[in-house]
């Protein structure tokens, strides 16, 4: 027997409000509804006296998970007696206009903002507390992040799934590369829109070079994404925290190879001192602040009868700015979910420095992290975060470590690195870039690259290269040559992308 009933209508108008607002169909909107009212007590929803003239629903298109219904066992539990077919259908009709009432108070709550919504509801999959193993993640409760990259000839619809480990794709790394205008940063939004919409639990760290994207609204609206400028709001990691489990006496030292990265006059004495007053400031137990850490260089320069350089300086600077929290760091998971775009376009003189420190106090945060939960059955590991730097050329002509440490360290972490640069050439000479940056996308260069650097990138023969060679420099915008989702036998191909402010929902 098919067993049928009505919402109210006030129901129905709330849920054609939301459908309106989220392009949701009604019986995912329904299942959503009836999923949120079980949070509240039973009698709660048992004592609605709503009337019958809304939408008409079937139960099984709401209670169908693989082939087995959920709902009619939890509300049998819940009611504490099991529900016949007419009992049941009231309790479900009741639930449904229960739970689209706070539906849509929680839409109004969020401005509209349906992907807001989506991140302030748990996850039904996740179990609300750690595992044995410290995740709080099933592998079965993995999402699959597919996204759209684009058509092609034949193809209309191409997709990658981004947290699968299969085919020749080890990693959700991605070098994107191309000249001003041709469409990278359209495709780094798109990727990361449906990114946020398809797993709700994956954070993104997105370092915005020239301070564009604060402008970009619609995406911040889509991805619940926070513009973070420093000089008024800090950065929520203190980067000379030091975590447990990492050792007082080495960190120092990598600490003070950012300042030498971004300023290579700093010289071999001038790094050390940085990091010996590093060191003595972690073994006398003293407040680990830039300021702090200023005042104390300064006085060993003064008792050593040194004139103030670089190194003093540029401490100095980023102590009057204020740029970072001060005192103990968040818990990793929780930083990692959060989406935050970094302006930096305000900091001339020290914006690179500044990165630098960012990402290396990103990465102690991803290495302290148990590895990501891994699903061997499905090829996928869970997504916890995305490390995304526009302009990256900027950072990788510096050879500064944080960056391929992440890219190296963040795969089992389950953190994926996403750069955008100018040119594949800005990738060369590092190995894990080389390497481990395997899913490509090229759009128009301003110069044809060498021959080894077209093999390299795209894993190509030489025959094959001077082909690609020709295409890289005449692409018309918002067409690239990539190596994500080949056709079979080919190991790159040229597509359209899908621009951000083409993406169906978002705009």
């Amino acid at each position: 027997m098919i067993e049928r009933s009505h919402t109210s209508k006030l129901c129905k108008v709330q849920a054609e409000l939301i459908k309106g607002q989220t392009g949701l169909e009604f019986q995912t909107i329904e299942r959503l509804a009836l999923a949120l009212a079980l949070r509240d007590p039973i009698q709660t929803i048992l004592e609605r006296n709503d009337d019958r003239g809304g939408r008409a629903f079937e139960y099984e298109h709401l209670d169908r998970f693989e082939g087995r219904e959920v709902f009619r066992s939890l509300l049998s539990m819940l009611c504490q007696r099991s529900l016949r077919d007419g009992e049941l259908m009231e309790v479900v009709r009741r639930a449904i206009n229960h739970g689209m009432d706070k539906l849509k108070t929680m839409l109004e709550q969020a401005e509209q903002n349906w992907e807001l919504v989506l991140r302030r509801l748990e996850p039904p999959l996740v179990t609300g507390r750690p595992s044995e193993s410290g995740h709080d993640l099933d592998a079965g409760a993995i999402p699959l992040i597919s996204v759209q990259i684009g058509r092609s000839p034949g193809h209309p619809d191409l997709n990658w799934t981004l947290n699968r480990e299969e085919a020749g794709q080890t990693n959700a790394n991605l070098a994107i590369m191309g000249v001003p205008g041709t469409g990278k940063s359209q495709l780094l939004l798109s990727l990361l829109a449906q990114t946020a919409r398809q797993s709700p639990r994956t954070g993104f760290l997105l370092l915005d070079y020239k301070g564009d994207l604060r402008r970009q609204t619609a995406f911040l609206q889509a991805t619940a994404a926070k513009v973070l400028d420093l000089e008024q709001e800090p950065f929520p990691l203190n980067p000379l925290h030091i975590p447990g489990g990492f050792s007082p006496l080495l960190l120092p030292e990598a600490f003070a190879d950012l300042f030498r990265s971004f300023q290579p006059r700093i010289g071999d004495l001038q790094k050390t001192l940085l990091a010996d007053t590093y060191r003595a400031l972690v073994t006398a137990g003293e407040p680990l602040t830039f300021g702090r850490l200023a005042d104390r260089l300064q006085e060993r320069y003064d008792r050593e009868n040194k004139r103030a350089d670089l190194a003093v300086t540029l401490v100095r600077r980023l102590a009057e700015l204020r740029l970072f929290a001060e005192g103990e760091n968040p818990p990793a998971e929780a930083l990692l979910r959060r989406r935050l775009v970094i302006d930096l376009s305000r900091l001339e003189g020290v914006r690179e420095l500044v990165a630098f420190i960012i990402l290396h106090a990103y990465q102690l945060a991803v290495r302290g992290l148990p590895d990501a939960v891994w699903s061997p059955d499905r090829r996928c590991r869970h997504l916890r975060a995305i490390v995304a730097v526009d302009e990256a050329h900027h950072y990788l002509r510096r050879r500064s470590p944080p960056l391929p440490k992440l890219v190296r360290e963040g795969r089992s972490k389950g953190v994926a690195v996403w750069l955008a640069s100018q040119s594949p050439e800005d990738f060369r000479g590092q190995p894990e870039f080389e390497e481990l940056l395997g899913n490509v996308f090229a759009f128009r260069l301003g110069q044809r690259p060498s021959l080894r650097t077209i093999c390299g990138t795209f894993q190509v023969d030489t025959r094959q290269a001077r082909q690609l060679g020709d295409q890289l420099v005449s692409l018309p915008q918002y067409q690239a040559i990539t190596t994500v989702a080949p056709p079979a036998g080919s190991r790159a191909h040229q597509i359209t992308i899908l621009p951000f402010w083409d993406l169906k929902g978002f705009s």
